[in-house]
């Protein structure tokens, strides 16, 4: 199992053991999530700034995790989970990545 793996692996186990995870460990999940999507996003050539980046919602949600509920926590973790499997699968398959007419395939 690749390392992206293993950690998407951990972040949906969190997702499904939020009480026995703290808010701090949620909340530093999340960041670590949030770096590694950028890094594979720039990897696929997907631009940094678009007008609505669910990347800006785990921030938000990380930066107040000790008033998010469980629920909330959770469903952060699992989007992050997601987001990355998606994005690991766009990077193995080596497609190419066409936004606003600019094509990059890796």
């Amino acid at each position: 199992m690749s390392e992206t793996n293993e950690f998407i692996s951990e972040v949906t186990k969190a997702a499904h053991q939020l009480q026995t995870l703290g808010q701090d460990e949620a909340h530093h999940l999340i960041l670590r999530s949030v770096t590694d999507i950028r890094t594979m996003r720039a990897l696929v050539g997907i631009p940094a700034n678009s007008n609505h980046d669910a990347v800006f919602d785990l921030l938000k949600i990380a930066t107040s995790a000790t008033r998010q509920t469980p629920g909330d926590l959770a469903r952060a973790l699992l989007m992050a989970a997601d987001m990355m499997r998606t994005l690991d699968m766009v990077i193995d398959s080596r497609a190419a990545i066409c936004l606003t007419g600019i094509c990059q395939s890796k």
